[in-house]
């Protein structure tokens, strides 16, 4: 799945226990879409989630990314809250790679 779409899994570990992970997915020659990102329950709201997006950041940049996009679900509060939180903007849905969001 991941190397069909030159896509990247990445991953959170606190004292060697993993604790969060995303993927980087390549839309696009210029577009990545981060997807999947999971933090324990027991660790999240200690910036896990936050440094994970900026490893996205980082890796899409590196690659020569000019837009980087996510889809979620209106459902997931502290999710959007973290994704607004680090700049994204909310925008309608055309055709959403996931099921279940909106």
């Amino acid at each position: 799945y991941l190397s069909k779409r030159n896509g990247r899994l990445l991953l959170a570990e606190v004292d060697g226990r993993l604790v969060g992970t995303v993927l980087l997915l390549q839309r696009t020659q210029n577009n990545f879409e981060i997807a999947k990102l999971c933090v324990e329950r027991a660790y999240r709201k200690c910036g896990v989630g936050r440094r994970l997006l900026a490893l996205c950041e980082t890796e899409a940049k590196l690659c020569g990314a000019r837009f980087l996009s996510l889809e979620t679900n209106s459902r997931l509060e502290s999710a959007r809250k973290l994704y607004e939180a680090n700049g994204f903007v909310s925008q309608p849905v055309e055709k959403a790679h996931f099921r279940r969001v909106d």
